[in-house]
């Protein structure tokens, strides 16, 4: 489980937003969030839609800090991610114990107040990297 950190900086502007999209990005990857195919091999995108439970195990403690809040048509939230390498990743490669870090750039549409899209893209090559292994 994560919490996500909000620095006083950013706090009025975390406000601004609508209390679903608090809660939705607060929550670490929620089911059906859709993964940016272009940043992401299948595998990866369709485990994010998931929820991304294996992700999750390969790194169960997650350090999460809000970092940038754009508004406009559409909103884009940037979460800066730190985490340990815990368990096997994907099934390819065991613990390894090192730290990774990388962003969460959550992009959501509105129409009507409602949320119609959340997208979400993570450098998962830049991970699988960190972890030493070529992407």
């Amino acid at each position: 489980m994560s919490e996500l950190d909000i620095p006083c900086t950013l706090l009025g502007r975390w406000h601004e937003l609508a209390p679903l999209i608090r809660r939705l990005v607060a929550t670490f990857l929620p089911p059906r969030v859709r993964a940016d195919p272009r940043a992401v091999p299948e595998p990866f995108a369709a485990d994010v839609e998931e929820g991304a439970p294996r992700l999750r195990a390969a790194f169960p403690h997650l350090e999460r800090s809000l970092v940038a809040v754009e508004l406009g048509d559409e909103i884009t939230i940037r979460i800066a991610t730190r985490a340990t390498h815990e368990a096997t990743f994907y099934g390819f490669l065991q613990a390894t114990g090192r730290a990774v870090q990388f962003d969460e750039v959550h992009a959501l549409s509105l129409e009507h107040g409602q949320v119609t899209a959340h997208r979400v893209a993570i450098d998962m090559r830049s991970i699988v990297r960190q972890l030493g292994a070529r992407p």
